[in-house]
């Protein structure tokens, strides 16, 4: 099993890729798994490199890699782009939305839609890595701010305590939310 924190790099390693492609107008830019390996193998990116280095050495391969990103949605085959080796090419979801935002069309017919001229004429975007909210608030926590709101308090807790756990076979583990879930829950 890959490390998370390795598939979020890569991810973000390959939206970089797209990133400086995309800034100079290339939006239909893809990359194959041979073009991944050979950028991994000549260039210096350390902050991926070791994490790939362990994984191959657990018998991990770049196919595999693509292959889970894939059935996870978190990258898209590209079916109609195959280059002089019939290779399968890839596009992250951040290249893939930036592609389909800048190719929409302003239609005002049924059969304008080669002619339309592009709703988007320009795109200017800024990448950074991605942050998460901190998950540090409990179930108590978050019931005496809703307790006071609610006009069934017994039933009502009793169901915020099951939807607020996660329920497996061998135990039930509380959920900890985030502190917009917790400020959203008085808003609802």
């Amino acid at each position: 099993m890959i490390d998370f924190r390795f598939v979020e790099k890569f991810i973000g390693f390959l939206e970089k890729l797209e990133y400086d492609l995309i800034s100079w107008g290339f939006y239909d830019s893809s990359f194959s798994i041979s073009e991944i390996q050979n950028i991994l193998e000549k260039e210096n990116y350390e902050e991926i490199n070791s994490d790939w280095v362990r994984s191959k050495e657990e018998g991990y391969e770049l196919e595999d890699l693509f292959s889970d990103l894939e059935s996870n949605k978190l990258i898209y085959k590209i079916s109609s782009f195959k280059n002089s080796n019939h290779e399968d090419h890839y596009r992250t979801r951040f290249g893939e939305g930036l592609r389909l935002i800048y190719r929409l069309k302003q239609r005002f017919k049924d059969n304008d839609w080669d002619s339309a001229p592009n709703l988007v004429s320009d795109i200017k975007c800024h990448l950074t890595t991605r942050k998460y909210p901190k998950f540090d608030q409990d179930f108590e926590s978050c019931w005496l701010d809703l307790s006071p709101l609610c006009k069934n308090k017994n039933i009502q807790e009793k169901v915020f305590r099951a939807l607020s756990s996660k329920t497996t076979a061998r135990s039930s583990e509380p959920i900890k939310f985030a502190g917009f879930q917790r400020r959203a829950f008085n808003q609802i």
